[in-house]
């Protein structure tokens, strides 16, 4: 996989991280989410639940099919 997206977390304690993966190197940079494949919108608990598989929270902005195969391949535990 090469892609580059992003995550957000919304509220108190939230913040931006922009994730580069090309095989299997992965990078990630704390801040803009500018320029990312695919951005990932969560409030904090539906990132906790979405980690731990209970819901497939947050919202998915840019491509759709990086969108889905990030959540498949690293939204676990």
């Amino acid at each position: 996989m090469k892609a580059t997206f992003g995550i957000e977390i919304t509220g108190p304690g939230g913040g931006s991280w922009s994730v580069g993966v090309e095989g299997t190197a992965v990078t990630i940079n704390e801040g803009s989410t500018a320029g990312a494949q695919t951005v990932f919108t969560f409030e904090p608990s539906e990132f906790c639940l979405s980690i731990y598989q209970r819901m497939r929270g947050g919202t998915v902005s840019g491509d759709a099919g990086i969108g889905e195969r990030v959540r498949d391949l690293l939204f676990k535990i």
